[in-house]
């Protein structure tokens, strides 16, 4: 089975709720119009060959063979790069030199080693050098093993290293697009316009004793214009444009503008030749602690990283190179110095290349979108938007930050559609892990604002002390509440376990360790029908004010149910059933009371400070509280 032709009209197909939710909506109308004024780009197309990875375990093989196989060009736009990350998943408690390390491979590639072609390498990498000091973890690494005097990376960027092209991109100027020009000229109006209303000599300055309260009004609407303004010129038009919408239906805002980045992940092979062209699109950086095995061993110290990728073949591609030729160009352009004349890098000026569908092996329609503020494109949160619009069974979600209020008044909006249409019985369910707010960087009130928004408030950290949270009566109101609604929600984290032998004066004694498992995954699955996986997270910076790139790959078959199945596996230790005992597939109920019946399981293990059975965990920021209470020894029983 193949996928089917894309018919244009399609894309203007009316959304509505469909009365038969039983089977997930297939249809092609999932796509979204392409954003920019060339509908050749950026475009649904046919004949992609995909394949889905988790985690270092399947990925790092994946591309190790990928770029050794390279035979013409390998171009990498990345937002986070270490020449160090080894190739090779190292064991957990590896403390040896980093074998296969990327700059290794990357510099014989382009050196053309062991009598091969010399192959054209290119790395975008973001970077700013304030951000580098203040964060911790800079986008890129300045401690190499390869060169202690000066690192890769700055050789590359040097010019010393032949055929080997290396550029940073420092945040563009997203405030310069059509739309945020406009928007800032009506802005720069309206604060005329309030200007001219102040009256009275000397009152151009606030005064607190000043009687004339409204001159003061109109101060204070200057002040947030200005605001704005900044913010746009910073961030864009569509960043502004959506916390607007924030205000006007009452969730918080984010704070925006500082320090926009290119958080864009994709990897380029061989885009000249159709036959063995090749690129990933993924949440992964190019740094060693994002890269794990998939049942997260618990090794201390060091981080334990969920994150996700995807290795893809056929028409998609064309539009992967125009994102980076683009990129690549405005990066070169704006210092013309520092990368045409020191470091020796050429504009990419040639033809789009021809990339054929695949033939001979199961192929999917796809479609490339962007997170792009110079061109005020926001197709992935379009295609969001328009994908929830049209659920009928469930949204599972593993994203980083999972801070985006508007979609979950999305699914809410969806939920009460469905049971309009097919009675009050009908559910929509939502599966989310994500990490905890406190390794999260930033937003804490949206994320708790989601939490709310989607009923959840018995897991919200700052509404009420755990105790109560934890009540009885507090879960069944929970309940009641979101079977109201018609929206079900599991809300979890990731956690690993590992019994240690301690030793003291009295003697040696086992105590349990825990340690978090950071959702670094950007992926989303709607229904079995759509599969959307990439750089962009749940949040605003993604969504209108970072530049990202996704891809939707249409499910006709069971790609997107199998690795969904997949994941579910390895986060809950194979406790998960996909069928019943009579051999029926299980239901998103049957899922939602699995789940429940298992977190429950794992929370008292938790309590009772013993191993875990699974790394799928009840999401609650303070755990740590729970280690001066008591064992616990019941388990409540989940429903649908």
């Amino acid at each position: 089975m193949t996928d089917q032709a894309i018919d244009p009209k399609e894309y203007k197909a009316e959304n509505y709720a469909n009365p038969t939710v039983h089977e997930p909506t297939m249809a092609n109308q999932w796509f979204i119009e392409p954003p920019g004024p060339d509908k050749e780009k950026y475009k649904a197309r046919p004949g992609n060959a995909v394949k889905l990875l988790n985690c270092g375990e399947a990925y790092l093989p994946v591309l190790k063979d990928a770029i050794e196989k390279a035979e013409e060009s390998i171009y990498i736009a990345i937002w986070g790069f270490d020449e160090e990350l080894s190739l090779t998943l190292q064991e957990p408690d590896e403390k040896t030199k980093p074998k296969n390390t990327i700059s290794k491979i990357l510099e014989d590639k382009a050196a053309g080693k062991n009598g091969k072609k010399p192959v054209e390498v290119k790395i975008l990498v973001w970077f700013n050098a304030f951000s580098n000091v203040i964060t911790s973890e800079p986008t890129l690494h300045e401690n190499a093993w390869y060169n202690p005097s000066l690192t890769w990376s700055q050789k590359a960027m040097k010019g010393d290293i032949p055929n080997l092209q290396f550029v940073t991109r420092d945040p563009d100027n997203f405030g310069s697009s059509p739309k945020s020009q406009e928007r800032i000229k009506q802005l720069e109006s309206d604060r005329e316009k309030e200007q001219s209303q102040i009256t009275g000599p000397g009152l151009a300055v606030r005064n607190p004793t000043d009687e004339n309260f409204e001159n003061q009004k109109k101060l204070d609407a200057i002040d947030k214009i200005n605001q704005r303004i900044k913010l746009v010129r910073k961030a864009g038009a569509n960043t502004d444009e959506l916390q607007q919408k924030r205000i006007q239906n009452g969730h918080p805002t984010a704070s925006m503008g500082k320090i926009p980045t290119h958080h864009q992940k994709i990897i380029l092979i061989d885009h000249r030749n159709s036959q063995i062209a090749n690129c990933f699109v993924q949440g992964f950086n190019l740094k060693p602690f994002y890269f794990d095995c998939a049942d997260h061993p618990f090794r201390n110290p060091q981080p334990h990283f969920q994150d996700v990728g995807l290795h893809l073949r056929g028409p998609c591609l064309l539009d992967l190179f125009y994102n980076f030729q683009e990129s690549w160009n405005k990066a070169v352009d704006a210092n013309p110095y520092v990368w045409k004349e020191r470091g020796k890098c050429n504009l990419i000026n040639e033809a789009p290349p021809r990339i054929e569908s695949i033939t001979g092996t199961q192929t999917y329609n796809a479609q490339i979108l962007r997170t792009w503020p110079l061109n005020d494109e926001k197709s992935i949160y379009e295609f969001i938007k328009k994908a929830i619009s049209q659920l009928n069974e469930f949204i599972y979600i593993e994203d980083q930050y999972f801070r985006m209020p508007e979609f979950a008044d999305a699914i809410n909006d969806r939920a009460k559609q469905i049971r309009d249409s097919c009675g009050r019985q009908k559910k929509l369910y939502v599966f989310v892990i994500t990490s905890l707010n406190e390794d999260a960087f930033g937003e804490v009130k949206l994320r708790e604002d989601m939490i709310h928004t989607l009923g959840r408030d018995d897991v919200n950290a700052n509404k009420e002390e755990f105790d109560i949270r934890q009540s009885e009566k507090l879960k069944k109101e929970t309940l009641d509440k979101m079977q109201a609604k018609g929206v079900m929600v599991q809300f979890c984290q990731l956690m690993t376990s590992k019994k240690e032998m301690q030793w003291s004066r009295m003697g040696s004694y086992e105590v349990t360790r825990y340690q978090n498992i950071y959702v670094h995954a950007k992926i989303s699955f709607f229904d079995n029908a759509f599969v959307l996986i990439g750089s962009a997270n749940w949040n605003l910076r993604s969504m209108a004010q970072d530049s990202e790139l996704d891809i939707a790959v249409k499910c006709h078959d069971d790609i997107g149910k199998g690795f969904r199945e997949y994941l579910w596996t390895c986060h809950l230790n194979c406790l998960w059933q996909a069928m019943d005992t009579m051999g029926n597939p299980t239901t998103p109920e049957d899922w939602y009371v699995s789940w429940q019946n298992l977190l429950s399981q794992n929370w008292v293990a938790y309590r009772n400070k013993l191993p875990l059975i699974m790394n799928l965990f009840p999401y609650y920021e303070n755990l740590k509280q729970l280690r001066f209470k008591g064992p616990i020894n019941t388990v409540t029983q989940g429903t649908g």
